[in-house]
Formats: structure tokens, sequence, C-alpha cells
């Protein structure tokens, strides 16, 4: 009898470590010790390879965040943001130098905007970059950054103002941050509601 359960036992066992040596990292889910992931959105990402631990020394895909016209174009939310950058030769400055902090509108912030602005602001090309780089500021600046009360220089040239307020921040007169920290490879995003003006 003592036989018998010492060979059940010792079969167990053997099967159990094949069982383990052939165990990828999705195989190891289903245990109690899992490989660390981050998740990242689906959209504005491209994929990326890096090599995998586990001790297999595979190469896996994972995800990276892409630049942040590719992360804005993802979300569907900033059609006319894009729009207005291309016009205002600013898509490629946004999607490959860096780092920059943007406080990006939505299509509904825009359309917020006092009728026959946005057509005013296409048809001049000069006033439509002021506009859209009076959104952004060199550098990368994080919601967890803004402390305090500041005035940020931004890449228009003119100060803005950046604060916080009720478990947000502030932007400007009117803006709030909707959703704040949306990383990107050369910088982040915080989207806001309304569209900055920058002063006179």
């Amino acid at each position: 009898m003592k036989l018998t359960a010492l060979k059940s036992t010792a079969f167990v066992l053997m099967t159990a470590a094949a069982l383990a040596v052939g165990m990828g990292c999705e195989d190891q889910q289903a245990l109690d010790v899992q490989p660390q992931r981050h998740e990242t959105p689906a959209v504005g990402y491209h994929e990326a390879s890096y090599a995998a631990t586990c001790g297999t020394g595979k190469t896996v895909a994972t995800r990276e965040p892409g630049s942040i016209v590719d992360v804005a174009a993802g979300t569907g939310q900033f059609n006319t943001l894009l729009k207005a950058a291309g016009e205002a030769d600013l898509a490629e400055t946004l999607a490959n130098d860096g780092p920059f902090t943007l406080f990006a509108p939505t299509d509904a912030a825009f359309a917020n905007l006092p009728h026959g602005t946005l057509d005013s602001l296409l048809a001049d090309k000069e006033q439509l970059r002021a506009v859209l780089l009076y959104h952004v500021l060199p550098g990368r600046v994080t919601s967890a950054q803004i402390t305090q009360r500041i005035d940020a220089k931004t890449a228009q040239g003119a100060a803005l103002e950046v604060r916080p307020a009720h478990g947000t921040v502030a932007v400007g007169p009117n803006a709030v941050v909707t959703d704040a920290d949306v990383p990107a490879s050369n910088g982040v995003i915080h989207v806001i509601d309304n569209v900055l003006i920058p002063p006179k």
C-alpha cells in the first residue's frame, strides 16, 4: 500500500514538473504566480518587441505608445484638432519632435466655439498656428506636477494659467481637463473641454 502511494505521488510530481517546463508566459496566467503585465490602451499604440522573461528568451509582442498625433488619431475624438494641425503645418512637428504637453480640445470643444470662429481660424493659417501652439507646452508636464497655480509659457509664446481645481486641472479662463496624462512617445496629452484662445 505504501509503495503504491509513493509511486502515485512520484507520478503526480513528475507530471507537474513536465507541465511547468512546457509552459509559456500565457499558460502561467492560470497559476498563482503570474508574469507582471502592464495594461496599455489598444488605440494609438504600435507593436514593439521586447525580450520576454519567463526564462524563455523568446521575443513577444507588446505595445508602446505612438506619437501625440498617433494617439489622438486613435481615439476618434480629435478629428477637428488634427485637421487644424494639418492646415497649420504642425502635424509633423507633433508627430516627431518633443517632448510636448498638449492640452487637446475634443471635437465637441471646437463645436462649442462661437459660430464662424472655426472657419475663420482655418482660413487664417498664421492665426490658426497661434491658437494651436497656445495649447502646447514644451516638455512633459503631468497632472501630478500641477500642485499650485502656474503661468506656463506655451509654444506660442504667451503664458497660460494652469491650476489644480476640484480634483482635476483647470486651464486658462474656461477649460477643464477631462482626461489627464494620456501617454505618448513624444509627450503627454491632457484632454480639455474648451478651446483656448491666446491673449491679443
